[in-house]
């Protein structure tokens, strides 16, 4: 059995390290941009983090989403098993346990000695809903497990991967989008080392935690796989 890797799970908005990130963006935009018309580093750091996310969420092939959704459909299939092997009585007990986890949550917030910024944190009433909500899913685990096959059966092709360079990618692209929207600088075919988007990249780089004496293969690879071609790849219609 193939194991599935994790998807690409954007920060937060708003989250402290999603703000400690998109003003450091900024920082560099502003140091190389500032000169342009108009340009206000703060808006477009937002659209920076924006085109990046966007792009890394949409790194998945077919294959990778069909493995993943045959482990869906195993577990469906494991949780109805489960489920209707639970006496009654206990899964009574399951639902009023979680509404006892979900009051205490409440009381914690009201005492203000929980944070509303855990975003591990569930929200209060959420335990207890999820609780509630496992006797409709195995009631309609069937149903579901042939929705899940139809899926896995019409999947595309998705955007092939590999092993390639899929986050230095996305900030190449995130990074491109910002200097076009303002025809800020020579976008190349080829990297120019001593060139002003090099000297960009460079920055932008160092913020994500990426240093490379050269990132030359990398930018090549973003304008053969994703340059104008990101647009049209197979991907799920929206």
């Amino acid at each position: 059995m193939k194991k599935t890797q994790p998807q690409y799970e954007p920060i937060k908005l708003y989250s402290d390290e999603f703000e400690e990130l998109r003003m450091a963006v900024a920082n560099v935009l502003r140091n190389h941009l500032a000169s342009c018309e108009k340009f206000d580093a703060d808006s477009e750091s937002y659209r920076f983090m924006g085109a990046f996310d966007s792009l890394m969420v949409d790194f998945w092939t077919g294959e990778q989403a069909g493995v993943a959704l045959d482990d869906l459909r195993r577990a469906i299939a494991q949780l109805q098993i489960a489920y209707n092997s639970i006496p009654n009585l206990v899964r009574r007990e399951v639902e009023m346990d979680a509404e006892y986890h979900d009051h205490q949550i409440r009381q914690r917030e009201a005492d203000s000695l929980v944070s509303q910024k855990n975003d591990e944190q569930i929200a209060p009433g959420g335990l207890e809903a999820v609780a509630k909500s496992l006797g409709p899913l195995a009631k309609h685990a069937d149903t579901l497990s042939r929705i899940v096959t139809k899926t896995r059966r019409e999947l595309p092709q998705g955007i092939p991967t590999r092993n390639r360079p899929l986050k230095e990618w996305a900030l190449i692209h995130a990074t491109v989008d910002v200097v076009r929207a303002f025809d800020a600088m020579n976008v190349p075919s080829t990297m120019n080392m001593a060139g002003p988007l090099y000297k960009l990249l460079r920055d932008i780089f160092q913020v994500f935690g990426i240093e490379k004496n050269s990132f030359r293969r990398v930018y090549e690879g973003w304008r053969e796989n994703v340059d104008g071609k990101y647009e049209e790849a197979d991907l799920m219609p929206i």
